[in-house]
């Protein structure tokens, strides 16, 4: 794809949404730091249960964190994901809170072991919570001179993360961002029976480096 339309596409959507992702923070050092924020643009969750899947219709919902620097190319970061969907009359809340120790192993690649609380609720129902370790890794590269892309992906028992994004540099400190987000929780245990949610979409945002 051309950069510039490339380029043209994530600037468009991002400020549709009057709203705020996440570009990687490249700089490990003590005292630099991230904050994101963002929200869903094209959101979509999924909800398995007794060999039945709903895929209604879902919110437009919020996603946030930040990342500070450790030195000696290790950070901690906190990630927020937020997914609610509304199949019929049913109503159903995936939300994940990601700990994470970050280590930087070279220029693009970074490497991260942590914790993911996941709480699933179906209302009128109840709600579970999982908290899993998990282990990822993280490639970064520029594909210009204020473009940067990035794709990561992070396992752990019943879980798996996906990520896809780019993001355009606004000012030294602020960039604009375009990401893919897909995220698998399974093995719920709700009212007797075992609950699979997935929550995924395009989502947009602005990240903020000090």
């Amino acid at each position: 794809m051309n950069k510039k339309v490339l380029l043209g596409l994530t600037l468009g959507l991002s400020l549709s949404t009057a709203a705020a992702c996440a570009a990687p923070l490249e700089d490990y050092s003590v005292g630099k730091a991230e904050v994101n924020v963002g929200t869903t643009l094209a959101p979509a969750m999924a909800t398995s249960q007794n060999g039945h899947t709903d895929k209604g219709s879902v919110k437009n919902r919020i996603e946030g964190g930040a990342t500070v620097g450790l030195g000696h190319n290790m950070a901690f970061q906190f990630k927020y994901v937020d997914n609610q969907q509304k199949p019929n009359s049913s109503e159903f809340n995936l939300r994940t809170q990601e700990y994470n120790l970050r280590y930087k192993v070279d220029k693009n690649l970074s490497a991260y072991v942590g914790q993911m609380h996941a709480r699933f609720e179906a209302k009128g129902n109840g709600d579970a919570t999982r908290n899993t370790l998990q282990a990822g890794v993280q490639y970064e590269t520029k594909l210009g001179k204020n473009l940067t892309g990035w794709a990561g992906m992070g396992f752990g028992s019943n879980l798996q993360h996906y990520e896809l994004g780019v993001g355009y540099a606004l000012t030294q400190n602020i960039d604009l961002d375009l990401s893919y987000q897909y995220t698998q929780v399974k093995d719920f245990h709700i009212a007797g029976t075992n609950v699979d949610s997935t929550g995924k979409g395009l989502y947009a945002g602005l990240s903020f480096k000090f």
